[in-house]
């Protein structure tokens, strides 16, 4: 028997006790039976247990009529002698119905124990089946964000890279441009010194100018003065007396 059939077979206690062949029913203690030859407590035990009848799983739930039941057969069994062969299996068998409820209530209790735990099983299946969906989702993103994590980390570094690449630039641009001004400023005051100098150099070139002009005119005087002279003088050269 699987676990389903089990708990078929638990929910169903009408099939624990399966009865014998034929029909059983209320009147049983009385068919072909003759009161004439039975004393008045034995015939009232028949009575009173066919009022319990007929009987089925139900109950077990009720204690008192079990009891009852359970009793009255006893008495039957130990007080009529008249009894067949079927009424005596019969009576034994309701004898023993009080020791069965034990076990028909355990047997209740492990089914609804092993229905608890089926249902409990089935709901953290499902729970895991539904963790397991989310735990692959978390995982499947946990991996893309992992990638695009890497590829940031690797953009990171290119723009790294660049960013020393450009430092190094700047400051080989930086010492360049310092050398350059450096520079500027030295042929700054050497232009300063040149246009000193050349406003130096034209102020005497003027000076120059100027005295070239008197000397000039100083020397045409003495050249006029030397012609005037040796004119005068040229004719005493061959003069005798």
């Amino acid at each position: 028997m699987n676990l389903a059939e089990f708990l078929n077979f638990a929910k169903s206690l009408d099939r624990v006790f399966p009865q014998p062949a034929g029909t059983i029913d209320s009147n049983f203690l009385f068919n072909n039976y003759d009161s004439s030859s039975s004393t008045p407590d034995v015939v009232d035990l028949r009575r009173r247990l066919s009022s319990l009848l007929p009987i089925n799983y139900r109950i077990f739930s009720d204690a008192e009529k079990l009891a009852e039941l359970s009793i009255l057969s006893t008495n039957l069994l130990l007080r009529d002698n008249s009894l067949s062969a079927f009424q005596v299996s019969i009576l034994k068998r309701m004898e023993q119905l009080p020791a069965m409820s034990k076990s028909i209530f355990e047997i209740k209790e492990l089914a609804d124990h092993l229905e608890n735990l089926i249902f409990s099983f089935q709901f953290n299946m499902s729970k895991a089946s539904s963790l397991w969906t989310e735990y692959n989702n978390s995982r499947q993103r946990l991996f893309s964000l992992q990638a695009e994590i890497e590829a940031n980390d690797r953009t990171l570094q290119e723009i790294d890279e660049q960013i020393a690449k450009l430092r190094v630039r700047r400051f080989e641009l930086q010492s360049l441009g310092e050398f350059k001004r450096k520079e500027v400023m030295d042929l700054s005051c050497s232009h300063n010194n040149i246009v000193n100098n050349l406003a130096k150099a034209i102020d005497k070139i003027k000076a120059a100018d100027m005295t070239t002009e008197i000397l000039n005119s100083e020397k045409k005087c003495l050249i006029d003065r030397c012609t005037e002279i040796k004119d005068k003088f040229d004719p005493l050269n061959d003069f005798t007396i």
